[in-house]
């Protein structure tokens, strides 16, 4: 990801997450000065600015031992996965375009889904514009390795590696000819067991999938977006139906179970805040219901007796709107309606 997105996701995080931190800094250095507490060398206890956090953690990760080492602190860190990884995503695009950058191989590209898959199992909440911007960088990077891994045998991926590792790593082949063996032995043993191209696939497929609906499951909105909260909720289904038709997502089932997750998460968010949208707002989604405006509210149900996805939109519209109307007549109906 190039310098301006990063600044620019930089300054977004800055607004979004700190300034009811700021204010209580401001707060307890007040508290602190009538207090008679004993003196500490600040020096030994120097917190990061705001800026200083942010910023250390948009710096692209470096795929060195102590760079990764320096990343895994983040990662466990109680404020990356409460506040950090569910507004930004972008270490895991990083992991994904060193992993096109350097040709890896699907044990890699498995092994980074899980790896934050795992940590958003622990979130609370996932911001659905920067879902957005991972799923369009995700879809490209993993549909062009599927497709190149389509194109390759077994036995052109094994030569593949041991003309890598007579490249990379020729000076441990004439120093340490045992070693260079082992570890050429081992990656050899790695390319032969994900060999079998439909199995690749099916395994990323798989991975992309759980990675999805966990994040899926997780997302929410701010009554202050309006109209753009169903915005973000069509452009989140679209980018969906692109994973089915690059085949990431393997089956019409899944694709139906993502949607329906989305759905169904927007619907809480509206029995939870939905006072505090418009009437206009829910007018406006209405009439693009009716208009039968997005394809992915029109996939078929696995039995005809389920209710559709527009019918169950249209029921919590309504309930939205009455909800709307009762709190600008004064009365907060969030809990009862």
């Amino acid at each position: 990801m190039n310098v301006f997105c990063r600044l620019l996701t930089s300054s977004m995080l800055l607004g979004m997450l700190f300034p009811p931190m700021l204010n209580a800094r401001r707060k307890h250095k007040k508290i602190q000065a009538k207090t008679n507490a004993p003196y500490t060398n600040i020096n030994t206890q120097k917190t990061q600015s705001p800026e200083e956090l942010i910023n250390q953690l948009l710096r692209p990760v470096s795929f060195t031992p102590d760079g990764l080492k320096e990343f895994m602190r983040q990662y466990n860190s109680t404020f990356y996965i409460e506040r950090f990884l569910p507004a930004c995503f972008i270490h895991i695009i990083d992991f994904l375009e060193f992993g096109q950058t350097h040709e890896k191989n699907a044990q890699y590209f498995l092994s980074v889904l899980a790896l934050f898959t795992q940590r958003l199992q622990a979130c609370e909440w996932v911001n659905p514009y920067a879902l957005v911007a991972l799923l369009e960088r995700m879809n490209e990077v993993l549909t062009t390795y599927c497709m190149q891994i389509e194109e390759k045998d077994t036995t052109s991926l094994i030569e593949a590696e041991l003309k890598k590792a007579f490249l990379e790593k020729f000076e441990l082949l004439k120093n340490e000819p045992d070693a260079f063996v082992a570890h050429v032995a081992q990656n050899i043993v790695q390319v032969a067991s994900f060999g079998n191209t439909q199995f690749v696939i099916r395994e990323i497929q798989s991975a992309v999938t759980q990675f999805l609906l966990s994040a899926t499951s997780k997302l929410i909105w701010h009554p202050r977006e309006k109209i753009d909260s169903w915005r973000m909720v069509v452009a989140i289904a679209n980018q969906y139906q692109a994973f089915f038709e690059s085949h990431l997502i393997s089956s019409y089932e899944d694709l139906n179970t993502l949607i329906w997750s989305l759905i169904y998460r927007y619907g809480f968010f509206i029995e939870c805040a939905g006072s505090q949208l418009s009437p206009e707002v829910y007018k406006n989604i209405q009439a693009e219901l009716q208009e039968k405006k997005h394809s992915f509210l029109l996939l078929r149900e696995q039995e005809s007796d389920i209710t559709s996805k527009e019918s169950y939109l249209m029921n919590v519209l309504m309930r939205g709107i009455t909800k709307s109307e009762a709190y600008t007549s004064g009365l907060n109906v969030d809990r009862y309606i």
